[in-house]
């Protein structure tokens, strides 16, 4: 046994220096795949076996999908930085004291790298990525991989490789969508998995029935939410089976775009976390469950605001790889709508993450107008985006997507959608508005133009609208953010000028004046068909302002923080 030992030490020795030497003299570089006609080359990596090295090695094979026989293989999910995030307070503590709390810095993807060997050549790959490949070696699951940052030449300095690697993203989706099982690794299990009771709570989650509701109505106001499942089942669950839950969805991972088609184009889904799989109906029912009884709360005010970018919208992109599985294909702008948030290395990965998963949308677009021999033509890729929606739903649609401060964009037209920027404020729709009409029944127009037709840059590009002229706004008041109950007491009560000008009874309708400010602020969905009597809605909404006037300080030589 202890020669054994010795051997080991020996040979890990050996092998470590002449990893070291070939990471000098021998980098490891791709070579360029195949393109002929009626092809579709993708390399897969072959993890060699732990017991016969200590270092991790692999190898690169290319495969043609369009061929008739393609080899089985599992296509990896994962975020590039190593996350061992867990939560604001930490990552606050992480920047101001860095060796007291290093455990919970969020790496960059570029400095901390492990090596490996591919094809016996050095090759240099993020630290999340080579704990992954440790865990699997373990595993021995036979197939071969699919992993973006080895099977694609990540090299941006060579116009060929920058041209492949196009290539490579518009298979992306049948890359995965072929693969027999998307593997999802959520990191290492430090602080999460540690704890006994997690995998067994775990387990008892999956058995609660918490309904499943769509994002275009998840935030409807007027709704009554079914939570009394997920209320039930919280006094049964250990402390720290909740804390290890909040600590596993604040990870980096639930933030991608790129996931949202990785994993609703998957055949079949497994969740890593450390050496635990978790199924994705255990998954499913956990977030449903932090989501509905409100565990984890955000540093924004409007919880819409991350619905797409977070771990709040895996019910969605997890209903949307069933529904696909049924023959009920989402369609393309509900893929578009959940990006938006959600987070991308580059501009233009917000709309190549889910162009896979609607191959129509591909010629509409027309893609091939935006990719130049030195990049992408951001601009020309976003104004065919929202030339398509417009086609599709109208400018009225597509009007309601334009975020806050696109009025000071100096590359981008204010009406062109700019995917860089999270959608906010959200559309009147999302929470539930939509009952409302225009006092006026002509139709609205809208045509785009130019001075010249033939001109590359969109700036010279105009929207031109034809509508009735309703009303025009003389005064505004705060918003909601500014009324929330941790803002409003730096709020100036515009809002209470506002209903001291419209006296006791509103002319529009002859209702009392604070009526129509409730109806207003709530887009009257209470009260939407009778369902609450008015004079109780009025209590309720009477209440809610004497709170708000009671927070706020009305003291104008105080400013709010930072």
């Amino acid at each position: 046994m202890v020669m054994n030992a010795i051997y080991d030490i020996q040979r890990w020795s050996a092998e470590r220096r002449q990893a070291r030497r070939l990471a000098e003299e021998e980098p490891f570089s791709h070579g360029r795949l195949r393109v002929d006609g009626g092809t579709s080359y993708i390399r897969l990596l072959k993890l060699e076996d732990a017991s016969k090295s200590s270092i991790v090695k692999c190898s690169l094979v290319d495969i043609d999908l369009d061929a008739e026989t393609v080899p089985k293989y599992e296509a990896v999910s994962y975020s590039w930085r190593r996350d061992v995030l867990r939560g604001n307070l930490n990552d606050d503590l992480s920047k101001l004291f860095p060796n007291r709390f290093s455990m919970y810095r969020k790496e960059d993807a570029t400095v901390d790298t492990k090596l490996i060997l591919c094809n016996d050549k050095a090759l240099h790959i993020q630290r999340n990525l080579y704990d992954f490949l440790v865990r699997l070696r373990s595993k021995r699951r036979g197939l071969p991989l699919w992993i973006d940052a080895i099977c694609i030449d990540q090299d941006e300095n060579d116009a060929e490789a920058r041209k492949e690697k196009y290539r490579q993203l518009e298979l992306m989706g049948r890359i995965y969508g072929s693969a027999e099982t998307v593997l999802v690794w959520l990191g290492e299990s430090s602080n999460i998995t540690s704890m006994p009771p997690f995998p067994k709570s775990l387990r008892e989650i999956e058995e609660v029935d918490i309904e499943y509701e769509n994002f275009r109505t998840e935030y409807d106001i007027s709704k009554v939410r079914k939570k009394g499942p997920a209320f039930a089942i919280l006094p049964h669950l250990e402390g720290t089976t909740i804390e290890s839950l909040t600590r596993l969805l604040s990870r980096d991972y639930f933030q991608r775009a790129w996931v949202v088609q990785e994993l609703v184009l998957a055949r079949e889904l497994v969740f890593f976390v450390g050496d635990m799989e978790i199924p994705p109906s255990q998954l499913l029912n956990a977030i449903q469950l932090i989501s509905a009884c409100g565990l984890i709360h955000t540093t924004t005010t409007d919880p819409a605001l991350i619905s797409g970018g977070g771990f709040r919208a895996m019910p969605h992109i997890l209903r949307a790889q069933l529904d696909r599985k049924n023959g009920r294909p989402w369609p393309f702008d509900d893929f578009l709508f959940i990006c938006r948030d959600r987070l991308a290395s580059r501009p233009e990965d917000k709309i190549f993450s889910v162009l896979g998963l609607i191959d129509a949308e591909r010629s509409r677009i027309r893609v091939e107008d935006a990719i130049a021999t030195d990049g992408i033509l951001l601009d020309v890729l976003y104004m065919n985006v929202t030339k398509a929606l417009a086609e599709e739903h109208g400018w009225s649609y597509v009007l309601s997507l334009v975020a806050e401060g696109a009025a000071e964009s100096t590359d981008l037209p204010s009406w062109i959608l700019d995917f860089r920027n999270p959608l906010y404020p959200k559309p009147f729709w999302f929470y539930g508005g939509t009952h409302f009409k225009a006092a006026s029944t002509a139709p609205s127009r809208f045509s785009i133009c130019s001075p010249d037709a033939s001109h590359p840059n969109t700036a010279s590009w105009r929207l031109s609208l034809s509508a009735s002229y309703i009303d025009e706004i003389v005064q505004i008041g705060e918003s909601d953010a500014e009324l929330h109950p941790d803002q409003c007491k730096y709020a100036n009560g515009h809002f209470l000028d506002l209903i001291s000008k419209l006296g006791r009874r509103y002319r529009g309708t002859d209702e009392l004046s604070i009526d129509a400010v409730m109806k207003t602020l709530t887009a009257d969905v209470f009260g939407r068909g009778g369902k609450i009597p008015v004079q109780k809605l009025r209590r309720a909404f009477m209440a809610w302002l004497e709170t708000t006037i009671s927070n706020m300080q009305f003291d104008h030589a105080k400013t709010k923080p930072g």
